[in-house]
C-alpha cells in the first residue's frame, strides 16, 4: 500500500550523569537535579523486609495449601522442587525490591518544585512536581512504628481529571513535620 507510512520509534537513551544537561536543554525553564537521599528510619530496610518476608510466607502457605489440594483432589502429582523453585523465585524477587525500594528513595524540596525519587519493581522513577500541583498528602503509620517515631508519606498530586499517589515509606517523624512546615508556607 503506498499510501501507508512506515514509521520507527526511537527512545533516547542517556546516563544519569548527563540527564540533567540534555533535560535542561529541551525544557529550560524546568530543574532536573537529583534529590537527596530521604531521612529514613536507621532500621527501614529491616522493617520492609520483615513486611515483604511475611507476605510471602503467607503466599508460600497457599501454594503449599494448592499444591495439596490439587494432588488430592485431582489425583496429579507435583514435584516438591517446582514448589521449592517458586518458593526461591518469589523470595528473590520480593526482598531484592524491597531492598531496591528502601535504599533508593530520594525526596528533595527547591524553590518551586518537590523532587521524589523511588523504586518499584526495579524501575527508578524521578517525580518533579510543581508545588500547585500538590493536592494534599496524608501520614500513615502501623501500632509498630509509633514508638520508633517512623511514618509513611503519601503524596496526593492532582493534574487535571487525574491523580496520583505518592508514597515515601519508613521516614522519620523529625522529617515530615519539617516537610509539613514547608510546604504549608509554600502553598
Amino acid at each position: 500500500d503506498e499510501e501507508q507510512t512506515k514509521q520507527t520509534t526511537l527512545i533516547p537513551v542517556v546516563t544519569e550523569r548527563h540527564r540533567p544537561k540534555i533535560l535542561h536543554h529541551f525544557l529550560p525553564k524546568y530543574n532536573f537535579q537529583q534529590p537527596d537521599k530521604a531521612p529514613v528510619a536507621s532500621h527501614a530496610l529491616f522493617l520492609r523486609s520483615r513486611f515483604i518476608f511475611l507476605l510471602d510466607l503467607m503466599v508460600i502457605l497457599l501454594l503449599l495449601v494448592a499444591f495439596e489440594f490439587m494432588s488430592m483432589s485431582l489425583q496429579v502429582t507435583f514435584s516438591f522442587w517446582w514448589l521449592v523453585a517458586a518458593t526461591v523465585i518469589l523470595l528473590v524477587y520480593t526482598l531484592g525490591g524491597a531492598y531496591m525500594a528502601m535504599s533508593d528513595q530520594g525526596l528533595s524540596l527547591t524553590d518551586n518544585y518537590l523532587i521524589i525519587q523511588r523504586t518499584i519493581n526495579y524501575t527508578k522513577r524521578t517525580y518533579f512536581i510543581p508545588y500547585e500541583k500538590i493536592q494534599g498528602y496524608t501520614t500513615s503509620q502501623t501500632w509498630f512504628m509509633v514508638r520508633q517515631k517512623n511514618q509513611h508519606l503519601h503524596i496526593i498530586v492532582r493534574d487535571g481529571d487525574s491523580s496520583q499517589q505518592i508514597t515515601l515509606r519508613y521516614l522519620k517523624v523529625s522529617s515530615i513535620d519539617q516537610l509539613d512546615d514547608i510546604l504549608r508556607h509554600v502553598k
